[in-house]
C-alpha cells in the first residue's frame, strides 16, 4: 500500500502538477537529476 501511494504520489506531483511527462517519473534519469539537485543545495 504505501509503495502504491509513492508512486500515486510521484506520478501526480512530478507528472501533473509540475508539468513534466508522466512516464518520466519511472526513468533513472529524471531521479539522479532530482538527487543532484538536492545535493547541492546543502
Amino acid at each position: 500500500m504505501a509503495i502504491f501511494c509513492v508512486t500515486a504520489g510521484a506520478v501526480v506531483g512530478y507528472g501533473l502538477l509540475g508539468g513534466g511527462k508522466v512516464a518520466e517519473v519511472f526513468q533513472e534519469s529524471t531521479w539522479t537529476h532530482i538527487i543532484d539537485l538536492v545535493q547541492k543545495g546543502k
